[in-house]
């Protein structure tokens, strides 16, 4: 994969099989975007700050996500 987007709902702790997925992509070095809709991301992907979805129409988050990933992106390929 090469990015993992998480919808953050308040049933997200629930399942057996979200919170391994991001530990993989995180391990693998994946960028983990969150989308926050009814929970805030926690854990080792609680330090970045998530996009907010709760009343907000799909078009905009996804611009909000297209600028996260781009500027990801333009910083993975800035030399070191």
């Amino acid at each position: 994969m090469d990015v993992l987007l998480a919808l953050v709902t308040e049933e997200f702790k629930e399942s057996d099989w979200t919170v391994q997925e991001i530990g993989f992509a995180l391990g693998k070095g994946v960028p983990v975007i969150a989308i926050r809709n009814g929970m805030d991301p926690f854990g080792f992907f609680g330090k970045w700050q998530a996009i907010e979805g709760t009343g907000r129409v799909p078009k905009d988050i996804i611009k909000d996500f297209i600028t996260i990933i781009n500027e990801k992106l333009d910083h993975q390929l800035k030399p070191v």
